[in-house]
């Protein structure tokens, strides 16, 4: 239920700027009314007293694949229970928003209703639906077929076909549209990809359209065709070194690039230092996903110099690990360019869990963003990569999308993973909530949904 009054703070993070000074946060009608010195007009009751910690804008991670079990294999089947302990985890972590990069369109607005029907069960969902992509190309060159028929992918080769792809995912109701540019898999063998004509109609009839158009891109030659297309957004840091002529076009075409570093940097790590054998990882992590963790991490033992069989196998483990370090050194050439960020996980996916928020923020921490541009990453910059110009701050007239977290995060990073509180729309939803009665109708209602889309989009009802 949203309630009305103040939250009183002494120490807030406004999406932008820390704030050391007493304040009440009024709350009228699921936004943010007004912010008030002290402790707030006489008479308004207390909805969270926050002094003593940290008052955050609402997480938002900006790509995400919340219908993943997160496993390593490529197959995964249908696990609606794993699709609502996605949702919770990530808003159990303060993640109020979440920006689900890919899947059928109706299983996508499943999603999105689910998000606005059960404030308890999980995040706000801003999703891009199916995948726009060369017929020939990623991500077919490792999809199992069954998924790429129930609608994850649509293919498009001219402009007429790239424009009708379009016109489909907006009329399916999507946010955004997510054009795959890739010119090589992850196994570093190279695939086809859009033309430039057919990459600039994509991103031409989003913006008729009124959506933004966001790039799936791991290479310099991807950076390079996405932003002649016009793209709003870079989803992924490039494999391969960006020279400075590249990070200048980046850079002076201010668009926003959401790095996804752990998902990557975790697989290499994970898997040669077996923390699938390390029970602190292992918390809150299904069972499924516990036991491809041992699976992947047997295999890379025994494979010699080749990542096992999965999305990227048979790439060399040695070219493996230098693009995650290239990632990481393009990030720093980004960042100090002054090119926006954003926070995604890319998760789940392997080692790389949802809601673990601070895996991803040390790392740009260790790219040298301070405590300050990483948590506005992680809010005012993710909302801006999704186009949500209502949320990602606290300020008036913006949702009271809000988190309170134990300690502050300028002396210890990990404090952004000591939730206490979080509000979404101005509704408190604890993150202890979890289970008895409650928890199993928020299950049923997040299952009960998702399969009757799935079922519709599949043709089987």
């Amino acid at each position: 239920m949203v309630t009305d009054g103040l939250i009183l703070s002494d120490r807030r993070f406004d999406g932008r700027r820390f704030l050391d000074e007493p304040a009440a946060i009024e709350l009228r009608g699921g936004r943010i009314a007004e912010i008030h010195r002290g402790e707030g007009p006489a008479g308004r009751p207390t909805v969270y007293d926050a002094r003593g910690r940290t008052l955050l804008p609402g997480l938002i991670d900006a790509h995400a694949h919340v219908a993943r079990t997160g496993l390593f294999e490529p197959v995964e089947p249908p696990n609606l229970s794993a699709i609502a302990h996605n949702l919770r985890m990530l808003l159990d972590a303060g993640v109020t928003t979440v920006g689900d990069m890919g899947g059928p369109a109706p299983l996508s607005m499943a999603l999105s209703k689910v998000g606005e029907a059960f404030p308890h069960a999980g995040p706000a969902v801003r999703a891009a639906g199916p995948i726009l992509a060369d017929p020939a190309g990623y991500p077919l060159d490792w999809m199992p077929r069954r998924h790429a028929a129930l609608g994850v992918v649509l293919t498009c080769a001219t402009e007429r076909e790239a424009r009708a792809s379009v016109q489909r995912v907006a009329e399916a109701g999507m946010s955004h549209v997510k054009l795959a540019i890739m010119h090589a898999g992850y196994d570093l063998k190279p695939l086809s990809v859009f033309s430039r004509s057919t990459a600039t109609a994509i991103v031409d009839e989003a913006h008729r359209l009124g959506l933004r158009a966001l790039a799936h891109a791991h290479w310099a030659a991807d950076y390079r065709l996405a932003l002649d297309a016009g793209v709003d957004a870079l989803m992924h840091s490039s494999f391969d070194p960006l020279d400075d002529e590249l990070v200048r076009r980046v850079a002076d075409a201010g668009v926003p690039v959401c790095p996804t570093l752990w998902v990557f940097h975790s697989a290499c790590l994970g898997a040669a230092e077996r923390w699938d054998l390390d029970a602190s990882r292992g918390v809150g992590v299904l069972g499924p996903v516990r036991r491809s963790w041992r699976r992947f991490a047997e295999a890379w033992a025994a494979s010699g110099d080749l990542v096992p069989r999965g999305i990227a196998g048979g790439a060399p483990k040695a070219k493996a690990e230098e693009g995650v370090r290239n990632a990481l050194s393009n990030l720093r050439l980004l960042h100090d360019a002054g090119v926006p960020l954003s926070y995604g996980s890319d998760g789940p996916f392997g080692f790389s869990v949802l809601g673990r928020v601070t895996d991803e923020l040390s790392l740009l921490a260790s790219a040298g963003l301070t405590t300050t541009e990483c948590l506005s990453a992680a809010t005012a910059g993710s909302a801006a990569i999704l186009g949500c110009d209502d949320r990602g701050t606290i300020e008036p007239g913006r949702r009271a999308d809000l988190v309170v977290i134990d300690g502050d995060p300028r002396e210890d990073l990990g404090a952004v993973g000591r939730v206490e509180a979080v509000f979404r729309g101005g509704e408190r939803v604890d993150p202890q909530r979890g289970r008895g009665a409650r928890a199993r109708a928020v299950a049923e209602g997040v299952g009960s949904t998702v399969l009757d889309a799935a079922r519709r989009w599949a043709g089987l009802v």
